[in-house]
Order: C-alpha cells, then sequence, then structure tokens
C-alpha cells in the first residue's frame, strides 16, 4: 500500500497538469485574443458596407411603397366619388387633394406624406428625355385615369426608377441602382 503523506502534488495529474504533461490554462493568452479581434473587425469591414446599402434601399423601397399607396388611395377617391383628384408634389412631401388645382384658396389635403431626409423625386417625361424636372401635379381623372408617368426616387448616389400604368396606377420597368 503506497502512502499519500509527503506526496508531491505537481507530479499528480489531478493538481494542475494534464496526462500528457502539457499544463492546464484557464483563459486566453493576448495572441489569441488579438487574433479574434482581427478577425472580428476583418468581418465588419467587409459587411459593413453591404449594410449601409441595405438600409438604404429599404429607405427608398419605403419612400416608393408610400408614394404607390398615395396613387391606389387617388385613383380609389377618384372612381368613387366620381371626382377628379390630384396629387400634388413639392421637395419635402406629397399631398392629394380633391378636385383640379385652382386659382382661389387651396383646400386641405386629404392626405399628406413626407420624404425622407435628402430624397429627390422627378419625373421623366417625353419632352425632357435626358433630364429629370419635379411634376408639380398629377391628376386622376373620374374613371380612376392618369398622365403615364415616369419617376425616380434619388437618394445621394442610389435611384430607384419606375413608370406609373395610366390605366390600374400599377408599377413597372422597375430599374435601381444602390450605391
Amino acid at each position: 500500500m503506497t502512502s499519500v503523506i509527503g506526496e508531491n502534488k505537481s507530479e499528480n495529474p489531478r493538481y494542475g497538469s494534464s496526462c500528457l504533461g502539457i499544463p492546464n490554462r484557464r483563459g486566453f493568452t493576448l495572441i489569441e485574443i488579438v487574433l479574434a479581434l482581427m478577425i472580428l473587425s476583418l468581418i465588419l469591414a467587409i459587411s459593413i458596407p453591404s449594410l449601409g446599402n441595405y438600409f438604404e434601399e429599404q429607405r427608398l423601397r419605403s419612400s416608393m411603397h408610400q408614394f404607390a399607396t398615395m396613387i391606389q388611395e387617388a385613383r380609389h377617391l377618384a372612381m368613387t366619388t366620381q371626382l377628379s383628384h390630384r396629387i400634388h408634389f413639392s421637395e419635402k412631401k406629397i399631398e392629394l387633394f380633391k378636385g383640379s388645382p385652382s386659382k382661389k384658396e387651396e383646400p386641405e389635403p386629404i392626405r399628406t406624406e413626407s420624404w425622407f431626409n435628402n430624397l429627390q423625386l422627378r419625373e421623366k417625361t417625353e419632352e425632357t428625355p435626358a433630364r429629370y424636372v419635379m411634376p408639380e401635379d398629377w391628376i386622376f381623372s373620374s374613371q380612376g385615369l392618369c398622365a403615364p408617368l415616369r419617376f425616380r426616387f434619388t437618394l445621394q448616389k442610389s435611384w430607384m426608377e419606375f413608370s406609373i400604368h395610366p390605366l390600374d396606377g400599377s408599377f413597372q420597368n422597375l430599374e435601381f441602382k444602390i450605391e
């Protein structure tokens, strides 16, 4: 029988060394932490630009969705009330009005949507095919018909371009570039 009295704890595997003779460690070395941080920063450097593009695309799509909702509402109101309705454009917002534009006092808008900061909406017409201009009013007849227009939402260097079908108000020919 062996005695445990006077046993050397450093030679016994139960007390801090492994069976292979390599000392057990608790924690990470400085080199391991630095390497992990370098890998993490490399992954972030690659993914951050694409996240920025994703958020910019979502801002453009959200504005386009607001615009589509306004178009459908204008068509619906024009057909149900049998009165023309119009969408009025400005740099910061679009407004839905009942009736055609008049010289007298402007009525209260039925609905108003504000644009995101730095977002611009432009119309491309056959008279100005190479450049975009801001339309002033877009009228929907009592049958729900409207003039065909091609629009471009621009947000910094990114843009979405589409046309509106005059019969059903649907979006067509969607093109976009996100930078």
